[in-house]
C-alpha cells in the first residue's frame, strides 16, 4: 500500500504536508523556525569556531591600531539681528532652516577655509599632514612614492618647484579634510565641528582654528555684498523705470489686438465649452444606460429563458395581469383534463384561450423591447449633436488660450520688470547706511578642550559588534552547509517527496563493531538488536504491501551502488531464515556480484548458468551453514547481456518455480540508474524495496531513480532509509528520530 501522492497546487506547485516534530516545509522545501533552531543547534561547533576566530581576529586588529583622537567645537547659527539700523541688509542674515544649515556645512569644508587654517598653524611642518617630512619609508621616496609611479602618477622630484609645491599643499588640504567631519547636532541649528588626529592639542588647534575662520569668512562675505551692491544699484533704476514703461504699453496693444474679452471665470468660448461639456457627459451617460437595457433585454431574448424576465418585463403591469391569466388558464387545462378528453371542446377553447394569453404577452414584450430601441437611438442623436458642438467650441478655445498665453508672458514680463525698479530704487537709499553695521550670522557655543582619551578604537563597541558579526557569519554558513546537504534525513521527507512509504529506518551499527564483524554477520551475533528489528519492520511492510497476496518474491535495489542494499539483502535473508523461513537469496548483480564472496561460498554456478542452460537450480542452489539461508550467486558461465537474461521467459519460469519451493525469494540487483538490469526483472517480482543511503542519497537521484521504477511497472512496496546515525537523527526533531534513540534503545540488545 503505497502513501499519498504528493500533492500539487493549482499553478503545479507541490503543497508539502506538515510534517512530525513541529515544523513544516514551505514550497520550495525551505525549513520552518522549529526546524531552523534544530539546523543552528546540530552546527553549534561550527558557529561557536566562526565567531571566536572572528573575536580573536578582530581584537588582533585593535591591538595594532594607532589611537586616534578627536576634537570637537560648536558654532550655533543665530538668525537675530540687531536694530541700529531699521532698513533690509545687503546680504540678509542666514534663515533658520536645513538647508541653510546644511549648507554652512559644506562652507567649513571648503577648500579655501582649511588652506588658511593650515598656514596660520604651520600644518606642513607637521609629519602628521605633510607625507613628504615621514622618516619611515611611507613618503613619496618610499613605497607610496613608487606606487603612484606605477600607476602612472608623475613623481615630485621631476615636477616644477611650483607644481612640487602646490600638489604637496593639495595633499595637506585632502588629509585635513578626510579627518574632518562637520554636522548638525541633532535637530538644532549648532554644527559641530570635529577633527581627529593622533596627536590631542593638535586636534583642538585645528577645530578651534576653523570656527574662527568661518565667522571671519562670513563678515568677510557681507562686507563684499554691500560694496558691490552700491555700484550695481546706482546703474539700474534708470534702465529699469524705461524697462516698465515699454513693457506695460505692449500689454494694452496686444490686448486690444487679439480681441481677448471675458470676465474672471474665463473667456466666452471657455464658458460655454464648460456648459456643453457637462451636457455631453450627462448625455452620454443615459446613452449608455439605454444601451445596457436594450443588451440586456436582446441576451435574454436570445437566450433559453427569452426576454420575459427583464426589469422592464417585470415591471409592466399589463404583463402581470396577462400572467395572472396565463396561470389560471393552465389551471384550468389541467383541471378539464382530468374530466374530458383531448378534444373535448371545453378543453379545445381552453387551450385556445391560452394561447391568445400567450400571443398578448408577446406582443406587450416586443412593445418593450421596441421602446428601448427607440430611446438608444434618440440618445444616439443628442450625444452626436452634443459632441459636434463641443469640438467646434474647443476650436475656438484653442485659438484664445494660444493668445491668452501670450500675453500673460508678456504680463509676467511687465510685473517682473516694476518689481525690480520698485526694489532697486528703495534699496539705493538703504546701502549706503549698512557698510559699516555688520556682524557675522553665527557664534562660538563652545570651543574644543583638548582630548584626554582616544575616540578610536574603542575595544569596548568594537569587540561585542565583531563578536556579533561573527555569530551571524557563523550562523550563515551553518545555514548553507544545512542547504547544501541534499540528502534525505527522515521518513517524513521521503514519503512527502516521493509518495512511497518507508518501511523502515536501518541503523548504522557502531563502528566498533563493524570492524569486529560485518553486518551480515552482526544479524546472528545479534538477533534481538536494532538493526535485526529494523528488518523485521521491513518484511512486516513488505507483506503489508499487498493484502490480498503475500508477496513471495522481493527485488532489493537503491540509486547508486554503496547504498547498503547488498548488505540489507544479506542480513535480511539471514534474518529471515533464522526464523524459520525458507528463504533464498539470489544475486541478481551480475556485473558486480559480491554475495557468494561476502558469505564465503562458491560462485561458479549460479544465476546466469541457470537461465543460459549450464546448470539446474539443484547444481546451482548454495546454503549458509550458520544462518540455513539457501543463497544462488551470479554464477558467470554463460552468454547474453544481464538485462535480456533477466527480462527472458526463462527467467520468468525459473521465478515461478522458486516461488513454489521458497517462502521467499529476495534478489540483490544492481544499482538503478548505472545499468538497466534491475528494471528489465522489476516487473516480474511480486514486490520492490528502494534502498536510500540517509544523508548521503542526493534526494533528486532518489527521485529520478524511483520515477524509472514506476516507468518499469515496478511493484513499490516501499523505500527503505539505510545507515542511520540514530543518534545525530534525532537531532532533527523527526517523528521517527525516536525509534531506535533514548528510551526506545532499552527494548533492543546490542
Amino acid at each position: 500500500m503505497n502513501a499519498d501522492p504528493v500533492q500539487l497546487t493549482e499553478d503545479g506547485a507541490v503543497r508539502r504536508p506538515v510534517l512530525a516534530g513541529g515544523y513544516r516545509r514551505d514550497a520550495h522545501g525551505g525549513l520552518g523556525f522549529i526546524e531552523t533552531w534544530r539546523t543552528l543547534k546540530r552546527r553549534r561547533w561550527t558557529i561557536l569556531a566562526i565567531s571566536l576566530l572572528g573575536l580573536m581576529l578582530a581584537a588582533l586588529a585593535v591591538a595594532q591600531i594607532t589611537p586616534l583622537y578627536s576634537a570637537t567645537a560648536t558654532v550655533l547659527l543665530d538668525p537675530r539681528k540687531s536694530n541700529v539700523v531699521d532698513v533690509e541688509e545687503v546680504l540678509s542674515g542666514l534663515p533658520a532652516n536645513d538647508d541653510t544649515v546644511n549648507s554652512e556645512i559644506l562652507v567649513v569644508r571648503t577648500p579655501d577655509l582649511v588652506a588658511g587654517v593650515a598656514r596660520k598653524l604651520g600644518l606642513a611642518e607637521d609629519p602628521e599632514f605633510n607625507q613628504a617630512l615621514k622618516d619611515d619609508g611611507e613618503g613619496d621616496d618610499g613605497l607610496l612614492g613608487r606606487l603612484k609611479a606605477m600607476l602612472g602618477q608623475p613623481h615630485p622630484a621631476i615636477l616644477p618647484e611650483e607644481a612640487r609645491i602646490r600638489a604637496a599643499h593639495s595633499r595637506i588640504i585632502e588629509t585635513i579634510q578626510e579627518n574632518l567631519a562637520v554636522a548638525r547636532a541633532g535637530r538644532s541649528r549648532a554644527i559641530n565641528i570635529r577633527f581627529t588626529s593622533s596627536n590631542p592639542t593638535t586636534a583642538a588647534k585645528i577645530v578651534n582654528a576653523l570656527a574662527d575662520a568661518y565667522l571671519v569668512d562670513q563678515l568677510d562675505t557681507k562686507y563684499q555684498a554691500t560694496a558691490q551692491a552700491q555700484a550695481y544699484l546706482n546703474s539700474r533704476v534708470e534702465e529699469l523705470r524705461q524697462t516698465v514703461e515699454t513693457a506695460e504699453r505692449a500689454i494694452e496693444d496686444y490686448r486690444i489686438g487679439a480681441g481677448l474679452v471675458g470676465t474672471a471665470a474665463g473667456t466666452v468660448a471657455v464658458q460655454q465649452l464648460t456648459g456643453l461639456n457637462t451636457q455631453l457627459i450627462l448625455s452620454q451617460t443615459q446613452r449608455a444606460e439605454a444601451e445596457a437595457r436594450l443588451r440586456q433585454v436582446r441576451a435574454l431574448a436570445s437566450g433559453s429563458g427569452g426576454a420575459d424576465s427583464a426589469i422592464e418585463v417585470l415591471e409592466s403591469q399589463l404583463i402581470v395581469d396577462l400572467r395572472g391569466r396565463e396561470a389560471e388558464a393552465e389551471r384550468k387545462i389541467g383541471e378539464l383534463n382530468q374530466e374530458y378528453g383531448e378534444k373535448h371542446p371545453r378543453m379545445i377553447a381552453a387551450r385556445a384561450e391560452l394561447r391568445d394569453i400567450k400571443s398578448r404577452i408577446q406582443a406587450e414584450i416586443a412593445k418593450i423591447v421596441a421602446s428601448i430601441e427607440n430611446e438608444v437611438a434618440v440618445a444616439r442623436a443628442r450625444e452626436a449633436t452634443l459632441a459636434q458642438n463641443v469640438r467646434a467650441l474647443e476650436r475656438t478655445a484653442a485659438e484664445q488660450g494660444t493668445a491668452e498665453v501670450q500675453m500673460r508672458a508678456l504680463e509676467r514680463e511687465a510685473d517682473a520688470a516694476r518689481a525690480l525698479f520698485q526694489l532697486f530704487q528703495t534699496r539705493a537709499g538703504e546701502t549706503e547706511t549698512q557698510a559699516d553695521i555688520q556682524r557675522a550670522d553665527a557664534r562660538i557655543l563652545a570651543r574644543a578642550d583638548v582630548p584626554t582619551e582616544p575616540t578610536f578604537p574603542k575595544p569596548m563597541v568594537i569587540l561585542p559588534v565583531a563578536l556579533l558579526l561573527s555569530l551571524f557569519a557563523g550562523i550563515a554558513v551553518a545555514m548553507l552547509m544545512e542547504q547544501l546537504d541534499r540528502g534525505y534525513r527522515s521518513s517524513e521527507e521521503i514519503e512527502a517527496d516521493t509518495g512511497f512509504p518507508v518501511l523502515a529506518l536501518v541503523p548504522l551499527i557502531p563502528r566498533r563493531r563493524r570492524l569486529a564483524a560485518a553486518p551480515e554477520r552482526y544479524v546472528l551475533d545479534k538477533p534481538t538488536s536494532s538493526f535485526a528489528e529494523s528488518l523485521r519492520s521491513i518484511d512486516t511492510g513488505i507483506r503489508l504491501s499487498n493484502v490480498d497476496r503475500t508477496p513471495r518474491s522481493v527485488m532489493i535495489t537503491s540509486s547508486l551502488p554503496r547504498e547498503g542494499k547488498s548488505t540489507l539483502a544479506m542480513s535480511m535473508g539471514r534474518l529471515m531464515a533464522l526464523g524459520g523461513r525458507s528463504t533464498l537469496l539470489i544475486d541478481a548483480d551480475l556485473r558486480r556480484p559480491r554475495i557468494a564472496k561476502a558469505l564465503g561460498l562458491s560462485g561458479r554456478l549460479g544465476l546466469v548458468d541457470i537461465l543460459s542452460g549450464a546448470a539446474t537450480v539443484d547444481e546451482a542452489l548454495q546454503r549458509d551453514g550458520e544462518s540455513g539461508l539457501h543463497v544462488l550467486s551470479a554464477g558467470g558461465n554463460g552468454g547474453g547481456s544481464p538485462p535480456d537474461l533477466l527480462d527472458s521467459v526463462r527467467m520468468r519460469e525459473l521465478l515461478r518455480d522458486l516461488e513454489t519451493r521458497f517462502d521467499l525469494v529476495i534478489f540483490d540487483t544492481a544499482p538503478t540508474l548505472v545499468v538497466s538490469d534491475s528494471r528489465a526483472l522489476a516487473r516480474h517480482v511480486d514486490a520492490v524495496v528502494f534502498v536510500v543511503r540517509w544523508g548521503v542519497t542526493r534526494q533528486e537521484v532518489a527521485q529520478t531513480a524511483l520515477k524509472q521504477m514506476r516507468e518499469a511497472s515496478a511493484r513499490i512496496a516501499g523505500v527503505v532509509l539505510s545507515a542511520v546515525n540514530v543518534r545525530r537523527n534525532a537531532q532533527y526533531g523527526f517523528g521517527d528520530s525516536s525509534y531506535y534513540y533514548g528510551a526506545a534503545r532499552r527494548y533492543y540488545r546490542e
